[in-house]
């Protein structure tokens, strides 16, 4: 019996909640590349951080009090980046808000620090880069689709100011509101699993037949 064989079936591995891990993120900072683009390097940085601090500091942290470090830290950590970009462009860290403080969530519900804490420092730290990194590539992968059909623009963050690379007389004919909404990241979502699954299934079949 393997570890999703003896997963809670309520937040154990094997959960639907499991499968739901990131996609509050995936939603809130697809809506333009500029904030997906963003996002993603926070995503990244503060990962990579938060698993650098816990690892140093695992032998000195006890272990009934881990749980609410790891929250404190990652939650610091977050406001320290988020203070960086409020500094960089105070416009642009009032429309990341909510997503920036959206990451310390999609840290603790992935549960990384459980499951690299077997790991050597810079194995852990690689894989919740990894992890961020994918989550993150995905976002942006659905931001561009998202946003130039929901609003018939393609942004992309410059220091304090965003730069659109779509022309504005695009904007008016392309621009299709079920797509700005959440219901057309579903979509999008639902089309972008579907055809991993397909090219994920055809791999599988290439190497049943080298077999």
């Amino acid at each position: 019996m393997n570890q999703y064989d003896k997963s809670n079936p309520w937040w154990g591995l094997n959960s639907p909640l499991m499968s739901l891990t990131g996609l509050a993120l995936i939603v809130s900072a697809s809506s333009r590349l500029s904030f997906s683009i963003t996002v993603s390097l926070l995503l990244v940085g503060i990962y990579a951080v938060t698993l650098l601090v816990i690892q140093v500091c695992k032998s000195i942290i006890p272990e009934k009090f881990k749980t609410v470090i790891v929250i404190m830290a990652v939650t610091f950590i977050s406001s320290l980046l988020y203070l960086l970009i409020t500094l960089i462009s105070p416009v642009s860290a009032l429309e990341l808000y909510f997503m920036v403080f959206l990451i310390p969530v999609t840290f603790l519900s992935s549960n990384i620090v459980k499951r690299v804490e077997r790991l050597s420092q810079a194995e852990g730290i690689l894989q919740g880069i990894k992890e961020a990194l994918t989550l993150g590539l995905i976002i942006i992968a659905v931001s561009l689709i998202r946003e130039p059909l929901g609003y018939g623009t393609l942004s992309i963050p410059i220091m304090d100011r965003t730069v659109n690379l779509l022309p504005d007389a695009i904007r008016d004919r392309v621009a299709f509101q079920v797509f700005a909404a959440s219901p057309g990241v579903f979509i999008i979502v639902a089309y972008l699993i579907g055809l991993m699954r397909l090219i994920s299934r055809q791999g599988m079949g290439k190497e049943d037949q080298n077999e």
